[in-house]
């Protein structure tokens, strides 16, 4: 019978996606160095790994190499060089380790561990080696702290220096315009006194006079509502809740046969609704408004304030007398509005549940699972690498940002397609189907998405095509230009430019018909990641340095949008940044973060990170940076835990201390995880029973969970009093529980 050597001539083609995975499996199941494997690959006839087998047995080989990836064949005879797999070796008993700290070398037995103590300096090995991977982790947090700052000081050297620069082009105006025209500001100010000196007296005497001295035409009788708790409406009005009896008194009522302000109704919540006409105003106090108006216009030409004058006229007057009705309203009464009578109840239960913007924001999937899914698309790279796709694909269902879902999915199709896996190809094409189907919103943006891997995997365009039909009947003209213009991302990824362009000029189109500012705004930070995305870093920058001349128009909103497009193009903005009020700067710094750690600039990240003054945030940064860098992990996690004795609120506390927990149990720090895990426990001993305590334990549950605490997840889940809140937790822990070893790599 012919016998065979086999022999391994490379990597196929189709597989030069995952060639180091492949070279280093293949080192590794050979028993040979990477650069013995490329130098025997160089030679004609490549690395020989069996001699002397029959056809079946050479064939059976030659299969299961070509599914690993790699270039395979088998001929009769030697050739060469030879890889020995059964070569002789002397027996080795005894071993050397090298003390870390002294260096003094130890003789041990094979078998034998690693010695506690090193005999000559007497130090604790274990001890030693973590103090020293700690200050290695510290030294690295330090050189990328620094680099940043570095960075940030560069960035706003830059800002200072183009400030300076418009200012001296301004001053050049300036002067010019003086030489051609004189100073027209001069002469207005000329022109201001010559008109004041001559009426000014006479229109503060005249028109300021009802104002300035309290007098007023008529004095309606105020309306008072008996009506218990109260909250605060639209505009700052104090809109009374029904009273326990379902009764609401109305008293002093004036008579509005003669009146202008109508009869008015009692609308929900015991608010007072005027009559159809009514403007809500008596004549007097119209007249008086239209006076204090016309006497302000006058005193402020000359730097003065109408009502602080009359304030220091009157400090000795009743308060609110000699005041219109839009005076008053501005302590916090508006005229002919309910007043309570009884704000116990409001204010008993204000804080009862010590649930903060802050907790609410914690609550959410966006804030809380970016970790989680990158945990999770590591876990599936893995299971990919060890050719378990339906494993892996079982896995990536629990990821869960869309984005995120779709990208980890994609993994597994590619991988599925090359191994021939036909049916789970349908699979997971059908699962990323649903998952879209399922969403209430962006459908035609995920389509893309999926679109586009579905093109370079499956040489199909059925999600590209379904995505333009769901593109043209979003009716709101901001949300399809995004759409479009992530069909025209994903078209120019999948090489389809014609296609790209078309809906680049559509979104153009759309953008003429936006009228608002923030429309504006929204929709080019929308295009500056659009040409980030097909790797035209010029036209981003342009597009969203177009919005300077709306920033003063914009919502807070929108410019947290921006801010988020910069981070994105990885532009950061300190000075923009500054303009989002305190309470929402957290938040929005956080964003920045997630979004920088997506595109690995951890150093940009470590620089926002500085600029967050709210505890939580702080905190959660450090946590997900920690994630994303182990070289820095443990030094990051001990920041993120300095943080929990400043945080003021028991909900906070406790769901970030079970953030971190998880971080160390995932790590097999132990210890740690049960330290902060008894905190939270203690935390959420001062929340008394609430929906918004079963929120808070259903989260932490949730964190336990993911971090494959489950004895720790279910007891949290116990505490919780809705039965429907409790069944979800429960039912998500088991979910969970049941994936076992896939989360665990055991």
């Amino acid at each position: 019978m012919a016998s065979y050597d086999v022999f391994i001539r490379g990597i196929r083609p189709e597989s030069m996606d995952d060639a180091e995975q492949i070279k280093q499996k293949a080192c590794q199941i050979f028993k040979i160095k990477e650069e013995q494997l490329e130098s025997a690959w160089g030679t004609g006839s490549g690395l020989c790994i069996r001699r002397n087998v029959d056809s079946e047995e050479a064939k059976k080989i030659q299969g299961t190499l070509y599914k690993a990836g790699l270039i395979c064949v088998y001929k009769p005879g030697a050739g060469g060089p030879e890889l020995s797999l059964t070569q002789g070796r002397e027996d080795v008993t005894t071993r050397i380790f090298t003390c870390p700290h002294c260096k003094f070398k130890h003789t041990l037995d094979k078998d034998a561990p690693d010695p506690v103590k090193c005999s000559k300096c007497f130090v604790n090995i274990n001890d030693y080696l973590d103090k020293l991977k700690q200050q290695e982790e510290k030294e690295a947090l330090k050189r990328r702290l620094l680099a940043s700052q570095t960075k940030e000081q560069q960035d706003i050297a830059e800002q200072l220096k183009k400030e300076a620069e418009q200012r001296r082009k301004q001053q050049i105006e300036d002067e010019v315009r003086q030489e051609l025209f004189g100073d027209p500001k001069q002469k207005n100010m000329k022109k201001m006194l010559l008109i004041g000196g001559s009426v000014a007296a006479v229109l503060i005497a005249v028109e300021a006079g009802y104002y300035l001295f309290g007098i007023k035409k008529e004095n309606p009788q105020p309306v008072v509502v008996d009506a218990g708790a109260s909250s605060v409406g639209e505009g700052g009005a104090i809109v009374a809740a029904a009273p326990a009896d379902g009764q609401v008194s109305v008293q002093n009522t004036p008579d509005t046969a003669n009146s202008d302000v109508g009869v008015s109704s009692v609308g929900e919540g015991g608010a007072l609704i005027p009559a159809a006409g009514a403007t809500g105003q008596t004549d007097g106090q119209m007249s008086l408004q239209d006076t204090h108006d016309k006497a302000n216009k006058v005193l402020n030409a000359f730097g003065m304030d109408a009502d602080k004058l009359a304030n220091n006229m009157n400090k000795n007057a009743a308060p609110g007398a000699g005041k219109p009705a839009s005076a008053a309203s501005n302590s916090g009464i508006a005229p002919n509005t309910v007043t309570p009578t009884n704000t116990g109840t409001a204010a008993a239960t204000n804080t009862a549940d010590k649930i903060s913007p802050v907790t609410v924001s914690l609550l959410s999937d966006g804030v809380n699972n970016q970790e989680w899914d990158l945990f999770l698309d590591r876990r599936v790279k893995s299971l990919i690498s060890r050719n378990s796709f339906n494993d892996a694909y079982l896995l990536g269902q629990h990821v869960v940002d869309t984005e995120s879902y779709i990208n980890t999915a994609a993994l597994v199709l590619d991988a599925a397609q090359k191994a021939g896996q036909d049916k789970l190809v349908t699979d997971i094409t059908a699962a990323i189907e649903a998952r879209i189907n399922a969403l209430p919103a962006n459908q035609a943006d995920y389509l893309a998405q999926a679109g586009f891997y579905q093109a370079r995997i499956s040489k199909k365009n059925d999600l590209l095509t379904r995505a333009d039909t769901v593109l043209k009947q979003i009716p709101d003209a901001t949300t399809q230009l995004k759409s479009a213009l992530k069909l025209a991302v994903y078209n120019f990824k999948a090489g389809n430019v014609e296609a790209s362009n078309s809906y680049f000029s559509q979104a153009d189109n759309l953008l003429a018909k936006l009228e608002s500012p923030d429309q504006q705004v929204s929709a080019r930070a929308a295009l500056g990641r659009a040409y980030h995305d097909i790797n035209d870093g010029a036209g981003a920058a342009k597009w969203l340095t177009s919005t300077e001349n709306l920033l003063g128009k914009i919502k807070t909103e929108t410019l947290i949008e921006l801010i988020e497009a910069y981070a994105y193009i990885d532009q950061l903005q300190p000075t923009m940044q500054q303009n989002i009020p305190k309470e929402q700067q957290g938040a929005a710094l956080y964003r920045v973060i997630q979004i920088l750690l997506k595109n690995n600039a951890i150093n940009r990240a470590l620089a926002v990170n500085k600029d967050i003054q709210d505890a939580a945030y702080k905190a959660m940064s450090f946590d997900l940076i920690a994630g994303y860098d182990p070289s820095i992990a443990g030094y990051s996690l001990e920041l993120a835990e300095g943080q929990l004795p400043t945080m003021a609120l028991a909900a906070d506390k406790a769901i970030i201390a079970s953030r971190i927990a998880g971080h160390y149990a995932r790590t097999d720090n132990s210890t740690k995880a049960s330290e902060l895990i008894a905190l939270a426990e203690k935390e959420l001993s001062s929340l008394p029973a609430s929906s918004a305590k079963d929120d808070v334990l259903a989260v932490i549950a949730k964190n336990s969970a993911q971090a494959l605490q489950f004895d720790v997840a279910n007891k949290f889940a116990d505490g919780i009093q809705a039965e429907a809140v409790k069944t979800s937790s429960k039912n998500e822990i088991n979910q969970l529980a049941a994936l076992g070893g896939l989360l665990t790599g055991k």
